[in-house]
């Protein structure tokens, strides 16, 4: 039994066991494998006898990368809607719909609609 410690931002904590060993969770953790219960940037971990520390900083959200605007916009696109629907019923251009889903995929560093379409669907799932 392996005992964890979650130490996120500096002051969030968690504690948690688990049947996995020290040297199990630390090779999943390496292959990005092992779930963590805070969204971390990227963690820190330190061993302690049967203990695993492991500290971060909370991972931004696309919350709080995108403007409310590019945030409306790319949540009606995960409905569906098209750049000329949303412009309509947001009652502006398509090239600023167009304009905004840019900003937003550069933002992410996304490449596609589909992808950011992912990303806001796997954000708001958490809600």
């Amino acid at each position: 039994m392996t005992q964890l410690i979650y130490i996120c931002d500096g002051t969030n904590v968690l504690f948690s066991k688990t049947d996995a060993s020290k040297d199990e969770i630390l090779k999943k953790m390496k292959d990005h494998q092992w779930q963590f219960p805070f969204r971390y940037e990227t963690p820190k971990v330190l061993q302690i006898d049967a203990w695993v520390v492991i500290y971060g900083q909370s991972r931004k959200t696309l919350f709080d990368l995108l403007t409310p605007q590019q945030i409306k916009i790319v949540g009606r696109l995960a409905c569906g809607e098209s750049a000329s629907q949303i412009a309509v019923a947001m009652r502006i251009s398509t090239d600023t719909v167009n304009y905004h889903i840019k900003e937003a995929k550069k933002k992410l560093r996304v490449d596609t609609r589909n992808e950011l379409i992912a990303l806001y669907s796997r954000e708001t799932s958490f809600e």
